[in-house]
């Protein structure tokens, strides 16, 4: 058993040493699919590997087996495991499972704030957005049923006509697309296998690239996507807390990536990513 949980764990490894390279060299959509889905299986990886090394230990007891519907009479649970490993694999789990409920208490603040944002009421309407008054200048894609592009009025006033419609475009985007589930998978995720918190960045940038090319096809023009993204990150100083939006550090690589050609897929790159997780 110790043998397979250590090629399961290989595995993982390689998976997450290489999904960041070979991400980057792929579409933004790809790319993002690709980092959620290798933090959420090595997220669930790992909760296996734990569950089953704890389950000689957390079965024995017949109020337990009772508890998750096993028969507390003529079951034998044998101890495949040393004794120890089955103790620190039970508290490696009790801990997860802890710094899951606290990753999502936590985030509990940035949702109330986005709930309260989501019933402001509106100054006007254009295009689909709606305009809050505000002076901090942020945009915001609010989930919902149907979901919500908010638009406070200092970002309304800093763009023109064509820059507000790549805004609207991008922030569609994350809509459309459930960007939000993403980033709470992979953020849950590296809840429960720490090294998953480097692929939380790669998601994220993943995400707005995603909505930057979005926004650039509904245009018809990468240079006006690109414009509207600096003046945007210009009079956004601070975004929102929990809000779609992306350090201004970042906002160079975004420009740039712009300012070239669309990225292409590359198969060759993709399959051999797809070999590793089948692995």
């Amino acid at each position: 058993m110790l043998v397979s949980m250590m090629e399961v764990l290989a595995a993982v490894a390689a998976v997450m040493a290489t999904v960041g390279p070979v991400g980057r060299r792929l579409p933004p959509r790809t790319q993002a699919v690709m980092v959620t889905g290798a933090a959420v299986g090595s997220a669930l990886s790992w909760l296996c590997i734990l569950g089953v090394s704890a389950a000689p230990l957390v079965l024995r007891p017949p109020g337990v087996r009772a508890l998750v519907g096993l028969p507390t009479n003529g079951l034998e649970v044998r101890q495949t495991l040393p004794m120890a490993v089955s103790a620190v694999a039970t508290a490696a789990l009790g801990a997860t499972l802890l710094a899951l409920a606290v990753r999502a208490w936590r985030r509990g603040p940035a949702a109330r704030d986005l709930w309260q944002l989501s019933r402001r009421p509106a100054v006007c309407t254009v295009d689909g957005m709606a305009v809050v008054r505000s002076d901090q200048a942020f945009a915001v894609a609010l989930p919902g049923c149907p979901g919500r592009v908010v638009v406070s009025s200092a970002m309304f006033g800093a763009l023109d006509a064509d820059e507000r419609r790549v805004l609207l475009a991008h922030e569609q985007c994350h809509l459309r697309s459930g960007h939000y589930l993403f980033r709470w998978a992979t953020r849950l995720a590296a809840a429960v296998f720490p090294p998953a918190r480097r692929l939380v960045p790669d998601c994220d940038f993943a995400l707005e690239r995603w909505a930057d090319e979005q926004a650039a096809i509904t245009v018809g023009d990468r240079r006006v996507a690109a414009r509207a993204l600096v003046r945007a990150a210009l009079a956004a100083m601070s975004p929102l807390p929990g809000a779609l939006a992306f350090p201004a550090s970042a906002v160079t690589r975004r420009v740039a990536a712009l300012g070239a050609a669309p990225p292409k897929m590359r198969w060759l790159s993709l399959s051999w990513l797809a070999l590793l997780a089948l692995a």
